[in-house]
């Protein structure tokens, strides 16, 4: 798929990178602290102009936030967490508001 959104609680993008390696177009980085948000943007500002490009930081909570320009992505990639419930619930907001239709079970947990 072409468009991915990342959820995890790093200072690196990395999964985002692993991704656009790996033939994404365009990813999202999902990151609710504002210090982290601007950290992980130093990142991609130190690092490749590719991916300064291509990956973008999105402050906000995971379970507000909609995707810019009416995007809607074909992949999610999420962190696990220990509440399954908040997890689940948390996961069927984000595919219902930031996901296309078709593209619901393509989440990886990593």
């Amino acid at each position: 798929g072409g468009v991915g959104i990342e959820i995890s609680t790093t200072w690196d993008p990395y999964r985002s990178k692993m991704a656009i390696r790996n033939g994404a177009k365009m990813m999202f980085v999902v990151v609710p602290v504002p210090r982290r948000a601007q950290a992980v943007r130093d990142v991609l500002v130190a690092g490749s102009a590719e991916y300064q490009r291509i990956i973008e930081v999105i402050e906000g909570y995971p379970s507000r936030i909609v995707l810019p320009r009416g995007l809607k992505a074909d992949f999610l990639i999420m962190e696990p967490t220990t509440d399954r419930e908040c997890f689940r619930m948390l996961l069927v907001d984000l595919r219902d508001r930031n996901m296309k239709r078709e593209a619901a079970n393509n989440v990886i947990i990593c």
